[in-house]
């Protein structure tokens, strides 16, 4: 199950162990906390993947959007990305052909 990887296990053992010593008497939502793991890691996730937007991209109310460019441009370096992979995957090919 994704949303219980160890990352969140150990934030859930935090906070349950900072409840534990903090407010005693909120022992009883213990199993909440258990039952909410899941949505309450996908806000984080969603959280921590807004703030790691690629240099290209802007935020605009909220949404991500590209930077403007010219369709002509965007070819370009649609090509470029054509011709990077191309010379990836020729290389590749190249080192298991090789017997050496």
């Amino acid at each position: 199950m994704k949303c219980l990887n160890r990352n969140v296990l150990i934030g859930l053992g935090v906070f349950a162990l900072a409840m534990f010593f903090v407010a005693p008497s909120a022992r009883g939502a213990l199993p909440l906390l258990l039952i909410a793991a899941c949505p309450i890691s996908m806000v984080l996730m969603m959280f921590g993947m807004s703030k790691m937007k690629s240099p290209g991209m802007k935020s605009s109310g909220g949404s991500c959007t590209t930077k403007e460019i010219s369709p002509q441009q965007q070819i370009e370096l649609k090509n470029a990305e054509i011709a990077r992979l191309e010379a990836m995957l020729q290389n590749s090919n190249s080192k298991h052909t090789d017997p050496t």
